[in-house]
């Protein structure tokens, strides 16, 4: 997915704190990546999508960012442990995202993602 179909689609063009996160069963997306301590996570504000389905698979993923390509792998975080990941990154991702904490308020409603 290249920077110009994600804006037709209604996902902003992204900045550089947005990464491509790839090659997961073919799919691609722009995807924030929020740290939170010394760890590094992935947080789907859309609920269960392609590209969480095929990281829970794979169990690892591509990232790419200003020319850099970074192979990872990813564990899922217990739905307890996600409320703090998920308030950082709802302050650090954005505005346009809030309708859809609003939507789905459940944090087991948003999976996440440890990149290591």
């Amino acid at each position: 997915m290249n920077a110009n179909r994600s804006h037709s689609v209604g996902i902003p063009e992204p900045d550089p704190s947005w990464h491509l996160l790839y090659r997961i069963g073919g799919i691609s997306a722009w995807i924030f990546v929020v740290e939170v301590g010394h760890s590094r996570y992935l947080v789907s504000p859309y609920g269960e999508s392609d590209w969480v389905r095929n990281l829970r698979t794979a169990g690892q993923g591509e990232l790419s960012s200003k020319g850099q390509t970074e192979v990872f792998h990813a564990s899922e975080v217990p739905v307890d442990e996600r409320g703090d990941i998920i308030a950082k990154y709802r302050e650090v991702a954005g505005s346009h995202i809030g309708p859809y904490f609003t939507k789905l308020p459940d944090p087991k409603d948003h999976p996440v993602f440890r990149v290591a």
